[in-house]
């Protein structure tokens, strides 16, 4: 499911528990097994829709490196994630992900990080940080944060409720 959606402010009742948006969308995310966090900055001042379209180029190029050029074509059609839209104190928009490499058939090494950044930095990006997540609720928690301070939020265009089943 393609998704963008607005950070929440309301809260709501769960079971007698009093639930933000946040606290869902970070226990959501903490039962998903986050492989890398991506940051994506811009150098220069960039209008959201030319920060969307180097966004979609960066994980098209992702997905291109880790499964293979004709990774469209086949189920579950790329590798899973979930984008933050946060704004930098100049109003230009940079992109935090979280990363699920479950079906990718190729590893995130050097060379493949070498060539995203080129790719990235080759068409207006700037600033671009690759890590492993090695503390699942932190990231989480990270990515719902600014989900609740009025982020957009965005999922990957494949099945993500899969990674749910594992």
């Amino acid at each position: 499911m393609t998704g963008v959606a607005k950070g929440a402010h309301q809260n709501s009742w769960n079971s007698g528990v009093l639930t933000t948006p946040t606290a869902v969308l970070g226990d959501w995310l903490g039962t998903v097994r986050w492989d890398y966090f991506i940051t994506l900055t811009f150098r220069d001042a960039v209008d959201d829709a030319k920060a969307e379209r180097l966004r979609r180029r960066f994980l098209n190029a992702l997905n291109g490196r880790l499964l293979g050029a004709r990774w469209k074509g086949h189920p579950p059609h790329g590798v899973y994630w979930v984008c933050v839209t946060e704004r930098q104190t100049r109003g230009a928009p940079h992109f935090h992900l979280l990363v699920n490499l479950d079906n990718a058939r190729r590893a995130l090494d050097c060379l493949v990080i070498a060539r995203l950044t080129k790719v990235w930095q080759s068409h207006g990006g700037g600033f671009l940080k690759i890590e492993r997540v090695r503390s699942p609720e932190a990231v989480s928690a990270y990515v719902a944060k600014d989900y609740g301070r009025g982020a957009d939020i965005t999922f990957s265009d494949n099945d993500i409720k899969v990674l749910l089943e594992h």
